[in-house]
């Protein structure tokens, strides 16, 4: 299974738009995770992304009150993955038996520590765990 994550800080601007589907082209994933694209998964906005082979419906963090930092977009190739939980600092999908969190976890230490404790009910479903993105963590 082929999964890009990329923490693009910004995807209304044509340079990223154009890196993105050079990357996509490239790598021919089923799903992409956009941390930080800062802009409202509008169709709109999903649509200039310009690629026809992902669905138009995405799934994202966001809420009325906050504009959320990750989107998880599908190849309409395959079939729509399960949302299994979300938060302010991740998306967690299931797709055939797997589950994929997409994080962009804060750079609090200790705004962090909820993010762990949803992992770590993540990890009590006794399922294959793939976690990638952004976890502000730096180990030395």
């Amino acid at each position: 299974m082929r999964v890009i994550f990329w923490n693009i800080r910004g995807i209304g601007n044509k340079r990223s738009r154009l890196s993105l589907r050079r990357l996509v082209n490239k790598f021919k994933p089923i799903f992409i995770f956009i941390a930080e694209p800062q802009i409202k998964p509008t169709i709109t906005n999903i649509l200039k992304l310009g690629l026809p082979d992902f669905s138009l419906s995405i799934l994202s963090n966001d809420c009325d009150s906050k504009m959320g930092n990750l989107w998880c977009l599908r190849n309409t190739g395959f079939h729509d993955p399960i949302l299994v939980a979300a938060s302010n600092q991740h998306i967690t999908i299931s797709y055939d038996g797997l589950l994929i969190s997409a994080v962009h976890g804060k750079v609090s230490i200790s705004a962090r520590r909820e993010l762990w404790k949803e992992m770590e009910n993540l990890a009590n479903l006794n399922l294959p765990l793939l976690a990638i993105g952004d976890f502000n963590c730096i180990r030395s």
